[in-house]
């Protein structure tokens, strides 16, 4: 079932901010208003924004790679880091 929320409401389900949720409205997150006039979001845009939002934050990125045990082992990650230039 398709559910509309309101500000308060989804940020709830989230777990973020109403002032979050307000940025990504600003940023493109399509809202719409209801016939009393109060601004709603349907459920599905807000977990395609949600989802869109966490791909791109590298940190959550690194907490999946930990969970999944998919870190490089750190002898590469040694090999991968470029020593810093004598002078």
């Amino acid at each position: 079932m398709l559910m509309k929320l309101s500000d308060r409401e989804a940020a709830d389900s989230v777990h973020r901010s109403i002032r979050t949720i307000q940025r990504w409205r600003r940023e493109g997150l399509s809202m719409t208003f209801d016939i009393t006039g109060r601004r709603i979001v349907s459920e599905s845009a807000l977990l395609a924004e949600y989802r869109r939002k966490l791909s791109a934050d590298p940190v959550h990125e690194q907490r999946i790679r930990s969970v999944a045990h998919d870190t490089p082992p750190e002898e590469l990650l040694d090999l991968l880091s470029v020593p810093p230039k004598k002078m």
